[in-house]
This record gives C-alpha cells, sequence and structure tokens, in this order.
C-alpha cells in the first residue's frame, strides 16, 4: 500500500506534521512519498490566499502557519524518524517499483 503527503499545504503545523508521522507509522503502509506545497496561482487554494495569508509562488511560499523552509525541515524530519515504512521519491521510485513488478518481481 502506498500513501503520499503534501508538506505545507496552507493550514499545515508542527501538530499535523506529527499526526503525519503518526499515521505513516501505525498504518502499515508499506511506502510512503513526501512533496513539498508547490503554490500556483492557478490552483484552487490561490482563491484562498486571504485566508491563509498565502504569498509567494512555486516553491518560494509562506502562509499563517508555514514556510517553504520549514517545509523542507518537515519532510526531512518525517523521513528521519519513520522506520516501519519506505519511502519511495514520488517523481521517480514509485515508477520503477512499477515497472519490476510489471517485470515479475514482488513487492
Amino acid at each position: 500500500m502506498f500513501s503520499a503527503f503534501i508538506i505545507g499545504y496552507p493550514g499545515e503545523t508542527e501538530a499535523s506534521i506529527k499526526d503525519n508521522i503518526e499515521f505513516i507509522s501505525r498504518s502499515g503502509l508499506d511506502f510512503y512519498g513526501l512533496k513539498e506545497f508547490y503554490y500556483l496561482h492557478t490552483s484552487s487554494v490561490h482563491k484562498e490566499r486571504e485566508k491563509y495569508a498565502l504569498e509567494g509562488e512555486g516553491f518560494t511560499w509562506k502562509h499563517s502557519t508555514m514556510n517553504n523552509a520549514e517545509a523542507t525541515q518537515m519532510k526531512s524530519k518525517i523521513f528521519n524518524v519513520v522506520c516501519d515504512s519506505i519511502h519511495i521519491d514520488p517523481d521517480m521510485g514509485l515508477w520503477y517499483l512499477i515497472y519490476l513488478r510489471d517485470r515479475g518481481f514482488s513487492w
């Protein structure tokens, strides 16, 4: 089982990061992926930018509860703390797993 998590989405806090760590650790996930929030002005959250005090664009952003540098630190924290599940880079690693599975390898 694989789950992906966006780190730093508007409203994210250290408490919600802790909840994510506990979820990954207790859920029995085989694999998980982590990506930092990427702020596009064409995304639906842009319409709520005032609610979250959301500023910036792309990988350089801040909002009322976190900024891009803190999100990167939280991503590293999750990676270093979670031991019961395997981190897979969602951009590349997941596709390699699917390729190997298609070639007859077991999970």
